[in-house]
């Protein structure tokens, strides 16, 4: 485990100055940052005095809950886990990286590990004035954001999407449970749908099965004119407001599991695969085929 990976550990365990301590050493470190693959040059010249936007075009960004991110990592290690494949990259001072982000750009420090934290553009102006403003961006952190938000329990005009979202989950043998809940954060923006999923205890699915799924959900959230979905892992352990939403509401979906051992005598277990027809499935009661 690395060190940024210990102290986000004892922040999120709640340890008094662990918080400082991460930020103090995030703002020392460098980190992986992964690289687009090399294209052909460009055919418009750069406009002069923008290095930074140029700087910014050459790392991977990702969409998370609709937000333009750049994941970095504080092991390549880390890197090729949650790209599932090698990846270019270059090493960078955090505190450099700070100066080359666009103004709506949000960072994942170590996305898909354990513990992860991602930090908002806000955040980053503050982290930009150096270890002072350490202090500010952890009382504004701490500050709930579940208060300025209003919670639907059960949005009713995603009946129809929950029906088919939960025939898709049944292809992936490692989703527990599925939950639905609509948030906004003031009575003029829209509802922004958002969804828990639960992994079965001891899966650890590919970080490229669960994108997956979750762009199965958000294509389908789409066909249904929604905002893209807030989706949400409930063994995620970045610091999210909305976690604590997700955990407390009911699911709409729930794997059922049976066991062999339960079933009467003479009849066994049949698995149905996604798309199979039961009535295609053999009986093993005659197994001679006797009449």
């Amino acid at each position: 485990m690395s060190e940024l990976q210990t102290l986000l550990k004892q922040a999120y365990e709640g340890r008094e100055e662990a918080a400082q301590s991460f930020f103090e050493s995030l703002l020392e470190s460098s980190l992986v940052v992964p690289l687009k693959p090399v294209a052909a040059p460009p055919t418009e010249l750069p406009t002069p005095g923008n290095k930074a936007a140029e700087q910014l075009q050459r790392f991977v960004t990702v969409s998370v809950e609709g937000r333009d991110t750049l994941p970095v990592f504080s092991e390549e290690g880390f890197l090729k886990q949650w790209a599932g494949e090698e990846v270019l990259y270059e090493l960078r001072k955090f505190s450099a990286l700070l100066r080359v982000l666009g103004p709506e750009t949000w960072l994942h420090v170590d996305a898909g590990q354990e513990y992860g934290r991602e930090i908002s553009p806000w955040e980053i102006d503050l982290l930009k004035r150096g270890p002072e403003a350490i202090p500010a961006v952890i009382q504004e952190g701490d500050e709930s954001e579940e208060n300025q938000l209003e919670v639907d329990s059960k949005p009713e005009d995603l009946g129809e999407f929950k029906k088919r979202i939960s025939i898709a989950a049944e292809a992936y043998n490692w989703i527990s449970e599925l939950k639905l809940l609509a948030i906004r954060d003031s009575e003029k923006s829209d509802w922004v749908p958002l969804v828990g999923l639960k992994v079965l205890d001891g899966e650890s699915p590919e970080e490229k099965l669960k994108s997956q799924f979750k762009q199965e959900i958000s294509d389908l959230i789409a066909e249904y004119r929604k905002p893209q979905p807030v989706i949400i892992e409930e063994s995620d352990t970045t610091f999210s407001p909305h976690l604590s939403l997700v955990q407390q509401a009911n699911p709409f979906y729930i794997r059922q599991l049976e066991s062999s051992a339960e079933l009467p005598d003479g009849v066994r277990e049949v698995i149905k695969e996604p798309g199979e027809n039961l009535s295609s499935v053999k009986s093993d009661s005659n197994p001679k085929g006797e009449d």
